[in-house]
């Protein structure tokens, strides 16, 4: 009984392990499929950059949030941003709602 219970504590911290996002301070430490996103987001005209890390996110799949400015990707981009485009061949499709000043608040999906 107490092996299992040491068991079930080691696979929850292990996954615990494996949910943390990985900190990021160029797209350079984050995985090929993966880009980073900036954490300090701009509030209307006013952005104060505190140099804070960001954190690496899976570019977008499939019914995944997106910014259309960014739209697609075939790979990461090349700088840190406020949201990760969709992976190549999905594109950002806008909903009407903007994020200001960041722009058109989209949906990966079907081209």
């Amino acid at each position: 009984m107490e092996l299992k219970s040491s068991l079930c504590i080691f696979a929850v911290c292990f996954l615990a392990v494996l949910a943390v996002p990985t900190p990021c301070n160029s797209p350079k430490d984050c995985a090929a499929n993966e880009c980073c996103i900036n954490l300090m987001k701009p509030d209307g005209k006013r952005f104060v950059d505190l140099g804070m890390q960001g954190r690496c996110q899976q570019l977008g799949t499939e019914i995944s949030e997106c910014y259309v400015r960014y739209g697609s990707a075939s790979q990461p981009p090349d700088q840190l941003v406020f949201g990760c485009p969709c992976s190549s061949p999905l594109i950002c499709k806008g909903r009407g709602i903007y994020d200001m000043p960041l722009g058109e608040l989209g949906y990966c999906t079907d081209p």
